[in-house]
């Protein structure tokens, strides 16, 4: 399995490198997995660090199932023709958040959920949502336009930064 920690910038939003911040050519990282009876192939889904152990063990032809290691994680040997239907609804990333504009530092909390991402700076109470499916490069933040959104998307990310 080869896989990345983080994306890199190449000045997409002003960033020039590598940053703790929740944008898409930050967060969205490829993993490549190469297995005994795998065919090649692509799957484009939601998928987490916590799935590369249970993944590795499907790969190894153990039962992740049964073991254990899907308690934090999905194997993504699971996505193998069933590719439409997803393994999660959504991915939730916390990091340390370096800046956003001329905005302070603190905690990040970002939500991707379907085809819209949550992203909400803890300490500068900063909020942004964007509609990745038709503004993937994250150029309009829908946060004050669409508080129901807003609002839709702030419930599960409660629940799982607090559970």
């Amino acid at each position: 399995m080869i896989t990345g920690d983080h994306g890199e910038g190449f000045r997409e939003h002003g960033v020039a490198s590598h940053s703790r911040l929740g944008w898409e050519e930050m967060v969205r990282t490829p993993i490549v997995l190469l297995a005994p009876n795998l065919r090649p192939g692509r799957v484009d889904l939601f998928a987490s660090h916590r799935d590369i152990p249970p993944t590795i063990a499907g790969a190894l032809g153990l039962n992740p199932e049964s073991s254990g290691l899907e308690r934090f994680g999905r194997s993504l040997l699971r996505s193998i023709g069933h590719e439409r239907e997803p393994l999660r609804a959504g991915v939730f990333i916390k990091s340390a958040r370096t800046a956003s504009g001329a905005m302070g530092h603190g905690p990040l909390g970002v939500l991707i959920m379907n085809d819209h991402k949550l992203v909400h700076g803890s300490y500068d109470q900063v909020t942004e949502l964007y509609d990745l499916r038709r503004d993937e490069k994250e150029r309009r933040n829908l946060a004050t336009l669409r508080p129901e959104l807003v609002r839709a998307q702030e419930r599960p990310a409660v629940a799982r930064e607090h559970g």
